[in-house]
């Protein structure tokens, strides 16, 4: 059952083409997160970077994703983590 932000969706992508509402981080066939506990987590975690990329918009009090920025930036996280030595990297 989508929830009622996934149900908006649509009335938005005419004026934020490309985004989808914060639930489909963890709602949607293949999801990036298991739970929206853990999605709402990476996004706090790394919310200068999403800013900064535009991967975030806010709508009548609803966060919104860029797919496309937000795997980018996630990506790019993951690559400077693996490579950090202070976090587990080699």
């Amino acid at each position: 059952m989508q929830s009622h932000t996934a149900q908006q969706a649509g009335s938005v992508s005419s004026f934020l083409p490309g985004y989808q509402p914060l639930c489909w981080l963890w709602e949607s066939e293949g999801a990036l997160f298991p739970s929206e506990h853990s999605a709402r987590w990476q996004v706090s975690r790394l919310r200068k970077q999403l800013n900064q990329a535009a991967a975030l918009a806010k709508h009548r009090g609803h966060l919104f994703v860029h797919v496309e920025a937000f795997n980018k930036v996630l990506l790019e996280d993951s690559l400077r983590r693996a490579g950090s030595p202070t976090r587990g990297g080699t």
